[in-house]
């Protein structure tokens, strides 16, 4: 009984970090610093991905769904501010916290409201780096187009695409809309792995090829299934993402594993320990792609170190105790007293030079809930993070 009401508790305690570092390293960052990097620009100086969501009326003020994506290679992990100027009375920005080095792709939220109709160039800029972005606005009482239709039958897709490769203005699928009433619309699919294509304007009736530029970076390898939503109609188109190369951040602190022939990846930060009530080790991961990882690990009797963690709680000793992922729509989740069974082995724990890595595989369930869901095979699984 001793035993059962010891496991409960590192259970439920090894929830508790999740939570709060998750929380900590999404909201905080990995040091507080403020994030060094430049904006994608093609040769012309047009932002990239030059992708303008929402539309915009004279006379209307914005709202959620005006916004621009920016591509940003950073360099350092820090907080940022990026920023247009402000044309004919509205403006796009943001402010975040970077976590991880690399190509990531930025939300720069609108505010304001336009004074007039027409086409409207803003300089966006991060740091020393800027690059230009139009947005067409239209005139006073614009209405919405109607669209009966969409079909993905015969979608053209433009441009490649490759994991751990921020999309671009090239990255685009075209797809035929039924139009009953001239308007403005605003078109787009879900955001799966990492990414999502979308559309707006103006229609004029009648059948239209509409072309939807993608954003976001793919974290992952394989075919993924996008859904174009216009209106209340609905149709499907896949994407073949080829496997791609990450490279590692200063230190060489990755994360990656397999689910078939699907490949997910990212970078640590620096892992935690907690000593009470026993050891527990505890590795969180993210990527550019807003992906969540995370292994805890510990040592119901003994100290944490090299060895093999087994995903079964069998007696004291050390035990994979979770494994967490979340990426949109996708979950993989393990919990070694509510199903599955991820063994974790430690090859290094180098407390002078501060460094953990190691493998692990095993099995884990789709969704938040460890007690259901559908199993899947966990392959492939490395990590490498720096010990506080």
């Amino acid at each position: 009984m001793k035993l059962i009401k010891t496991l409960a508790l590192i259970l439920m305690s090894g929830m508790l970090f999740i939570s709060c570092e998750k929380e900590y390293s999404e909201e905080n960052g990995m040091g507080g610093g403020i994030a060094a990097g430049s904006l994608k620009a093609a040769g012309s100086g047009e932002c990239l991905p030059s992708s303008v969501q929402g539309n915009y009326i004279a006379g209307t003020a914005l709202a959620a769904a005006n916004f621009i994506n920016v591509t940003v290679d950073i360099t350092a992990a820090g907080a940022y501010t990026i920023k247009s100027d402000t044309v004919n009375g509205y403006s796009f920005s943001a402010t975040g916290i970077a976590v991880s080095s690399g190509e990531q792709t930025i939300k720069l939220t609108g505010s304001g409201t336009p004074t007039a109709a027409g086409l409207n160039t803003f300089t966006v800029k991060f740091g020393s780096s800027q690059c230009n972005i139009v947005v067409e606005a239209y005139p006073v009482g614009t209405g919405n187009a109607l669209i009966a239709g969409v079909d993905c039958n015969g979608f053209l897709l433009g441009g490649t695409y490759t994991q751990n490769t921020a999309m671009t203005s090239a990255n685009t699928v075209q797809v035929e809309l039924n139009v009953t009433t001239a308007g403005l619309y605003n078109i787009s699919t879900n955001a799966v792995n990492g990414v999502t294509f979308s559309a707006s304007g103006f229609l004029a009736t009648g059948t239209q090829m509409v072309t939807l530029t993608a954003s976001g970076t793919p974290t992952a390898s394989g075919v993924k299934t996008y859904t174009v939503t216009a209106g209340t109609s609905t149709c499907n188109f896949n994407v073949d993402f080829a496997v791609g190369t990450t490279t590692p951040p200063v230190g060489g602190n990755t994360w990656t594993f397999k689910v078939g022939s699907t490949t997910y990846s990212g970078t640590t930060n620096t892992s935690f320990i907690e000593t009470t009530p026993v050891p527990v080790l505890e590795i969180i991961g993210v990527n550019a792609g807003g992906a969540d990882f995370s292994l805890i690990l510990t040592a119901t009797s003994g100290s944490l170190g090299s060895g093999t963690y087994p995903g079964t709680v069998t007696g004291l000793g050390k035990f994979s105790l979770s494994f967490d992922f979340s990426e949109g729509s996708t979950e993989y989740t393990f919990m070694s007293m509510l199903g599955g069974n991820i063994s974790t082995t430690i090859t290094t724990y180098n407390t002078s030079t501060k460094v953990v890595e190691g493998t692990f595989s095993g099995t884990a369930k789709t969704g938040n809930d460890p007690t259901g869901g559908t199993v899947v095979n966990i392959t492939g699984g490395k990590f490498k993070a720096s010990l506080p």
